[in-house]
């Protein structure tokens, strides 16, 4: 039988005692990439990232990918956009 520390709190759980002090692992959080449009010009991208569309065209002159919040835009052609949302399952 393990001693177990009571919580006054109803929504914590008992620790048992060799656990007391220890650090939890923390979960690995899955992202899951959620794919919004798949082909939409630059100004739907900026439209959906609520940015200008300036700031699409500097990302696209740096052959970079530009990401705001969640929210991922990569250029695919001159005035084509891909643009997803991650999400943390």
């Amino acid at each position: 039988m393990t001693p177990l520390q009571l919580s006054f709190l109803n929504d914590v759980a008992a620790t048992p005692i060799d656990q007391l002090g220890k650090k939890k692992q923390a979960k690995s959080q899955q992202t899951q990439t959620i794919l919004v449009e798949s082909s939409c010009s630059t100004h739907r991208a900026a439209e959906l990232l609520q940015i200008s569309v300036s700031t699409l065209y500097r990302a696209r002159n740096a052959s970079k990918e530009y990401k705001y919040g969640k929210w991922i835009a990569r250029s695919i052609g001159a005035n084509a956009w891909n643009v997803s949302l991650q999400h943390t399952a």
